[in-house]
């Protein structure tokens, strides 16, 4: 038997083996991007203590494993612990992001004064996500690519603003691109 707990979370005391998914330490690394109440909770929560008590760890990229080792100093393997270590496995794109088209998918660009061409970041607007460079690095790509600029590629942020104790960002700023917010799940 074991536990497998998708995300940070404050978890049963238990001799049953813990598996935890973390998906990044952002909260780690750039506290000051989140609210009072987000690094409380954090704090609280002690990921770092759960990183240490898990028999094994799951990350979606080898960036967060090298993180979770040098900021919570995981040994990977551990057999004292009889810890596995730390285990890479990407997230996967749910069969929604790939449906086949409906007749009611048709208008959908124009509802939202899409481009003929673009390149599409679905997230969050949040500083961490760095929305910034990203336009700004697109607009780098647009200005060395031929073809881009033949296509007048148009770069298309998608997704709910969230709270943050910084100010909005300034991609908007940003010749080619476009903005659009929250998208509904029909138009998705």
């Amino acid at each position: 038997d074991v536990i497998w707990c998708p995300n940070i979370n404050f978890l049963p005391r238990t001799n049953t083996p813990l598996v935890v998914t973390f998906h990044d330490l952002s909260y780690a690394m750039m506290p000051r991007l989140y609210s009072l109440r987000r690094r409380l909770w954090h704090t609280l929560v002690r990921p770092k203590a759960i990183a240490r008590r898990a028999s094994a760890l799951i990350v979606p990229s080898k960036t967060t494993a090298m993180d979770l080792e040098r900021l919570y100093e995981i040994t990977t393997p551990n057999p004292s612990l009889k810890r596995r270590g730390i285990e890479v496995i990407p997230h996967g794109v749910d069969e929604m992001f790939s449906p086949r088209p409906q007749p009611q998918d048709h208008g959908v660009r124009s509802r939202h004064d899409l481009p003929r061409h673009y390149l599409l970041h679905v997230g969050t607007d949040e500083p961490r996500k760095n929305l910034v460079r990203l336009a700004r690095s697109f607009q780098t790509a647009k200005n060395r690519s031929e073809l881009m600029r033949r296509l007048d590629m148009k770069l298309v942020l998608a997704g709910a603003c969230c709270s943050s104790p910084l100010p909005p960002t300034t991609y908007n700023l940003q010749p080619n691109t476009l903005s659009l917010g929250y998208i509904p799940d029909a138009d998705r």
